[in-house]
């Protein structure tokens, strides 16, 4: 599946494209309209100099300054008089325009550059007001560019605002997610719809909707395999006792098919029991039943009580590590996770191995980690052993696949969490861990 970005990220950039465009075309149109409004400020700058001395201003021009004392930045007057050949009066004598054209603006070349220029005829007499073109559009250029700074300082200060809006307006979302990723079986709380944008709740409804409906699936899953648990945990010890007491009736012919029978009866007794188990550890933990369990002690309690298995398989049970520690529980589901820990150990080791169990506790948890040297599971697929009638590994070993998911139900109860992990010293074997909130002893 092709990973695809954020939609943060997605509206960042989209937002982002839409200020520049938008910034670019400001800039166009700003660019265009200072130019258009410099150029008539010039052309009513050259109209009324030129007015004012048809008007009887004439005379404070200069008739005969010096050639090119002029800049060329400045502007260039010539007044006609008559038939003249050259002008009477002129601010660069060097310079001579056209006496006969139309009055009003035109363009000519003089002195090898092109000049915009105001005519005004007065009388006898032809006033002539001339600016260089290309000292027009400098002027005009930079009139121009000054009005484009607000927008380059203003485009950065978009984009700053569009991330902050797109994050502080993604934070809905990224809480929404993490409501629904905190979801699971032992926790299907509706989602609060408390500030909520519009657009969302549609989509948060949907979720509480579906959540209700897998509510009342799940609901009726426990139930019906808690019923069928118990109902068939009388008829099947009943089997096993009649089993039990026809054991020295058989024929001897038929004993080996007696004992399979037997094996069955005591898997399917097992299975129940797991089962059974199962449905308590989905069943809410109450807090009037709970007490300070000594964590040193259920160790101590299941490693007795399974001693006779692991010599019948020559393993090596023991503690390698023993915190003090005290958890906030019920005695039997803290039994019931070390016994099922030790158990799957114990089911999976090798003959003449060793099974280790570790105690230890900080501020926040108490760990008990369950060591074998088996063969182990692949990474990728330790994470499956904690799914219900999952079975990964050796198929020859029997197992109900129902231990570590009631051990991962169970610690769901009280807050805590279950995974396996590879042994880290470079042996073959499985870490199996489970992790109690702590409760300090008094």
């Amino acid at each position: 599946m092709k990973k695809r970005g954020s939609l943060g990220t997605q509206l960042v950039i989209a937002l982002s494209a839409v200020v520049i465009v938008v910034g670019l075309v400001h800039a166009a149109g700003s660019y265009v309209a200072s130019s258009a409004a410099t150029h008539a400020l010039l052309d009513t700058r050259l109209s009324d100099v030129a007015i004012r001395l048809a008007a009887g201003m004439a005379d404070i021009i200069v008739k005969a300054p010096e050639p090119g004392a002029q800049r060329p930045q400045d502007l260039q007057i010539q007044i006609w008089s008559g038939d003249e050949v050259s002008p009477s009066r002129a601010t660069d004598p060097s310079i001579h325009f056209n006496r006969n054209v139309q009055p009003g603006f035109s363009q000519q070349v003089a002195d090898n550059d092109e000049w915009r220029i105001f005519t005004v005829h007065s009388g006898d007499r032809i006033v002539e007001v001339g600016q260089r073109i290309r000292v027009r559009e400098a002027v005009v250029r930079d009139s121009a560019l000054t009005t484009l700074w607000p927008t380059v300082l203003l485009m950065p200060l978009m984009w700053v605002a569009v991330i902050v809006v797109v994050r502080s307006s993604m934070r809905r979302v990224d809480r929404l997610a993490n409501e629904v990723k905190a979801l699971d079986v032992n926790r299907l709380t509706p989602i609060s719809t408390d500030h909520v944008p519009t657009d969302l709740l549609p989509f948060v409804d949907s979720i509480n909707s579906l959540t209700a409906r897998l509510g009342r699936m799940i609901e009726s899953e426990k139930k019906f395999i808690a019923d069928a648990a118990h109902e068939l945990r009388s008829p099947i010890a009943a089997l096993q006792l009649q089993a039990d007491n026809l054991r020295h009736s058989i024929y001897p012919a038929n004993a080996e098919r007696f004992e399979e029978m037997r094996a069955g009866i005591i898997r399917s007794a097992y299975l129940v029991s797991q089962m059974l188990s199962l449905a308590r550890a989905d069943t809410r933990a109450s807090t009037a039943q709970l007490e300070d369990v000594d964590v040193r002690e259920v160790i101590a309690d299941v490693i007795a009580a399974h001693l006779p298995i692991a010599m019948a398989r020559n393993i090596d049970l023991g503690v390698a590590h023993l915190d003090a520690a005290v958890v906030r529980a019920t005695k039997t589901d803290v039994q019931v996770v070390v016994k099922n820990l030790v158990e799957n150990a114990l089911r999976y080791g090798v003959e003449g191995g060793t099974v280790d169990v570790r105690v230890t506790a900080n501020d926040a948890t108490v760990s008990i980690e369950v060591i074998d040297d088996g063969p182990g599971i692949a990474p990728q697929l330790q994470e499956l052993v904690f799914e219900r009638f999952v079975r990964v590994g050796s198929t020859d070993v029997e197992g109900s696949g129902l231990g570590l998911a009631i051990v991962r139900a169970t610690l769901a109860k009280y807050g805590g969490r279950a995974r396996v992990s590879s042994r880290g010293d470079h042996r073959s074997g499985l870490v199996a861990q489970a992790e109690f909130p702590r409760v300090r002893p008094k």
